[in-house]
């Protein structure tokens, strides 16, 4: 996975917070892709993202595609808010 990012940023730039909503979803895209690019033997992919809003508090998510899930066309990315 050499070319896949695994670590995401994003500062805040306008007023409706676009920026973290497209944040995610290109990093559940990224989850998605990764774990579909990976070989059976390697380690699932996870994608930590960082959001930082108006007020300069950094947001970090990580996200990660259930084992369960892999194989499943459908399955959505799951993610966690530290």
């Amino acid at each position: 996975m050499a070319g896949i990012p695994v670590l995401i940023i994003e500062v805040n730039s306008d007023a409706g917070k676009m920026d973290r909503r497209r944040m995610l979803l290109q990093g559940s895209c990224l989850v998605r892709l990764g774990n579909s690019l990976r070989k059976t033997e390697s380690p699932p992919f996870i994608i930590k993202a960082i959001y930082i809003d108006e007020h300069y508090r950094a947001f970090e998510y990580t996200m990660y595609q259930l084992e369960s899930e892999v194989s499943d066309c459908s399955a959505y990315c799951q993610m966690i808010r530290h």
